[in-house]
């Protein structure tokens, strides 16, 4: 059967921004996710698709809201195309009560989909999505890994497979769990049907980073931006790890290409001004790390960067002295 893409998923977006692109919260700039996961629905005809698995995971689903006999007899080989097809409607609509910001409302309508398909991977991996965004860790790992489960049986979803990788990564390097995240990371960047691999690669870095192994963040972080050269968050990562390394002269480059490569960026990209000016203040260019400063503050001086940068203006600082090893962390 060919595949079926729900309606408005093309153009869904479940990843965050780039750090400061549309407005940053601290919950959801410390790592990134893919700019846009694009899941895609493949329904198999028959029963066949459906292993020993999942039958297992329909009975349990029917046994926990309570069924009696003529429930359990429809639970008996998994959900029927009615059911499937339900299915995908329910997480459409959560697509796009999540998009209007009725999270509340796509959780209900997720939960929904679930009932009627616990193998719906693509309602498994948005639960995890809000529930990283509400800062509830554990389920959000939890929503994934059942959601990877699913996907690793599906040959038809493996880009999908391959972006619920990398945003399991990003959970777990937020509970610092490095190691696996690496691991985890690693499958999704060089997987060969990850459609937007950068985005891996810039978490693997960002994974390294936080391990405190910055050559492997340098090589990852490489990656990442050959792969994407607009990926701005990208390049700030790779400058903020130079910085961390010493290596003012690259990383200034870096931040360079962070505010240039992406003209939103620019605009919004606060903590990108801040380190490029105290990178440029170690390098000996004052009027140039000024200048960043001062656009810094513009874009919010009551802001965490906003106030480091003004206090920078207000000292006159020209060289250093503040630990900036958590800029845009």
């Amino acid at each position: 059967m060919p595949e079926r893409t729900p309606k408005g998923w093309e153009t869904f977006r479940m990843g965050i921004q780039p750090l400061g692109v549309g407005g940053s919260t601290p919950a959801t700039d410390r790592a990134m996710v893919p700019a846009s996961l694009r899941l895609t629905t493949t329904r198999m005809p028959g029963r066949s698709a459906h292993s020993y698995g999942r039958a297992a995971r329909w009975a349990l689903v029917c046994w926990a809201v309570g069924l009696v006999a003529q429930g359990l007899l429809a639970c008996g080989g998994g959900p029927s195309e009615e059911d499937v097809d339900r299915s995908i409607r329910e997480f459409t609509l959560a697509v796009s009560l999540r998009e209007e910001g009725n999270v509340p409302g796509a959780i209900e309508h997720l939960r929904v989909a679930l009932s009627l398909d616990p193998d719906n991977a693509r309602a498994l991996v948005l639960l995890g999505y809000i529930h990283y965004q509400r800062g509830d860790l554990e389920a959000a790992e939890q929503y994934l890994r059942n959601g990877l489960a699913i996907l690793v049986e599906r040959p038809d979803m493996a880009a999908t497979l391959a972006e619920a990788r990398n945003m399991l990564g990003v959970v777990l390097i937020r509970q610092e769990r490095y190691d696996e995240s690496i691991a985890v990371l690693t499958q999704s960047a060089s997987d060969v049907l990850n459609r937007t691999p950068w985005y891996a690669w810039g978490n693997l870095g960002l994974a390294h980073y936080e391990k405190g192994d910055y050559p492997q963040a340098v090589e990852a972080l490489s990656q990442a931006v050959r792969g994407e050269p607009r990926f701005c968050l990208g390049h700030f990562q790779l400058g903020r790890t130079f910085f961390a390394m010493e290596r003012f002269q690259e990383a200034e480059e870096a931040l360079t290409r962070a505010l240039e490569a992406d003209e939103r960026c620019g605009r919004f990209f606060q903590d990108a001004w801040r380190l490029r000016g105290e990178t440029r203040a170690r390098l000996g260019l004052r009027e140039e790390a000024i200048t960043d400063f001062e656009r810094c503050v513009e874009l919010g001086a009551q802001s965490e960067a906003g106030r480091a940068c003004r206090r920078f203006l207000d000292s006159g600082h020209e060289g250093g002295g503040e630990d900036v090893q958590s800029v845009g962390g």
